[in-house]
């Protein structure tokens, strides 16, 4: 009797702890704990239309945390779904509340959205809030591209200065974007002068300007009667790889008025696989005629 009871017993506690065991399988959430972001229905979500700000406040309110390298998955997933101004809302959070943790990348986008949905005069004050470390990276290329756009190549000038005095380095992309609002306001001679301190980076990048601002410059060599310059110019950018018909022409019938020979002109054009239409033949064969008629 004894032993049966015994048996009985162990039988009893046996059933006991299968019986916690299933309980506790059968309630995740009470293993994931209450706010984990293991528990679906705890986790922070930004549905559209609701603010991230008065989110993040009630999330926090509540005694919760959430990582910044969450916050910035987030908003970047907001970037590709093109919810700026909700993307811009999380970065500002980041900022007050975390700003030790912020990448040169986290200070572009916030600049770049800064720009997009608050104005230049917003983004000029958020430059100037810029840690220098951000500010030597690209960061300042947004605003420098507004001002372009508005044909404000003195502000776009000033701008470039006080980004050197924070320690900014341009780069080729800098100076393209300068050249680029110089074209349009018409200051050659400082779109000249920006075109030679790009093409001096070339040993480090692989620049490719367009035709946009290749165009105007020849043309204004050609204005200035500046042929040898035009020839240097040609030069740099058959190396480069972007030279082009309306260029070539250009530069033959610079020189058919100079009344000089075109061999070097011929020969790059050859190596460029330019297709010569009537235009350029017609160019060509004037330039080869003059030449033979002064020998």
């Amino acid at each position: 009797m004894a032993i049966r009871a015994f048996i009985s017993s162990l039988r009893r506690v046996e059933l006991h702890y299968e019986a916690r065991f299933l309980s506790s399988v059968a309630s995740p959430s009470h293993v994931a704990g209450r706010g984990s972001l293991k528990d679906k229905d705890s986790r922070l979500r930004f549905p559209s239309g609701e603010s991230p700000t008065t989110l993040l406040k009630n999330w926090t309110n509540e005694g919760r945390k959430i990582a910044v390298s969450e916050l910035k998955r987030k908003y970047k997933k907001l970037l590709g779904a093109k919810r700026y101004r909700d993307a811009l809302e999380i970065l500002e959070w980041m900022e007050i509340h975390s700003k030790n943790q912020m990448s040169v990348e986290d200070y572009a986008n916030g600049l770049e959205l800064t720009l997009r949905m608050r104005g230049i005069t917003k983004a000029e004050e958020y430059f100037e809030r810029l840690p220098s470390s951000a500010s030597r990276k690209a960061a300042f290329l947004p605003i420098l591209c507004s001002y372009v756009r508005q044909r404000d190549a003195a502000k776009a000038e000033a701008f470039m200065v006080k980004m050197n005095e924070k320690g900014g380095n341009p780069n080729y992309k800098t100076w393209e974007i300068l050249i680029e609002g110089w074209v349009k306001t018409q200051k050659m001679d400082k779109a000249v002068s920006a075109m030679k301190k790009g093409l001096s980076r070339l040993k480090s990048c692989h620049w490719r300007p367009s035709e946009n601002i290749l165009m105007p410059i020849a043309e204004y060599f050609e204005q200035q009667g500046n042929l040898e310059e035009a020839n240097d110019y040609l030069r740099i950018i058959h190396h480069l790889g972007v030279s082009s018909l309306p260029l070539y022409k250009l530069l033959l019938r610079f020189h058919l008025q100079a009344q000089k020979p075109v061999p070097h002109i011929l020969s790059m054009m050859e190596k460029d696989e330019i297709e010569m239409d009537d235009e350029i033949t017609a160019l060509v064969r004037a330039s080869t005629s003059g030449a033979n008629c002064n020998q």
